[in-house]
């Protein structure tokens, strides 16, 4: 397996000269739905779409195409909750699945070809709610998101090895 980004290190030392690598912005979505069991535990289905990241290579100012990833990840997430009053704190926990769709569109497949992956997907994080009704809720959280999908070697998908 040949490494994805280490391919332009790789394409700089054979060929001599500078790689230039562009990314364009891209876009997602992201949606939940849960339900609260009790006044610290509630249970929630949460999905996120990433849309095609692009990103075009060339050598020596002659384009040499590019790659694109696309994303989808599942998790059932778990949040223990600080009911104090107005303002309440969680943690939260989700285990799921993620898929990414790898587009390599460099000559001879430079990037390690094109594929489609789905691994284990965790997810962890902290939160804060603040209830301005009883229906109307001021919401802000962090999370990160653990893939066992290995971006640097096509194909890898290994338990021991969380990305």
């Amino acid at each position: 397996d040949r490494p994805l980004f280490g391919s332009v290190r790789f394409m700089e030392d054979r060929f001599g000269t500078a790689v230039k690598v562009d990314i364009d912005p891209s876009w997602g979505i992201s949606g939940r739905l849960g339900y609260r069991w009790s006044g610290w535990f509630a249970t929630e289905i949460q999905y996120e779409y990433i849309d095609e990241f692009k990103a075009d290579l060339s050598i020596a100012g002659i384009s040499a195409g590019g790659a694109s990833l696309t994303a989808h990840t599942a998790t059932l997430n778990a949040k223990l909750i600080l009911p104090l009053w107005r303002t309440q704190p969680y943690l939260l926990a989700g285990v799921g699945g993620s898929l990414f769709d790898f587009k390599d569109r460099t000559p001879g497949g430079l990037l390690g070809g094109s594929d489609t992956r789905e691994g284990f997907a965790g997810r962890a994080g902290a939160g804060i709610d603040l209830h301005l009704t009883h229906h109307l809720v001021i919401n802000t959280e962090a999370t990160v998101l653990i893939t066992t999908n290995d971006f640097k070697a096509p194909g890898v998908n290994n338990l021991d090895d969380p990305y």
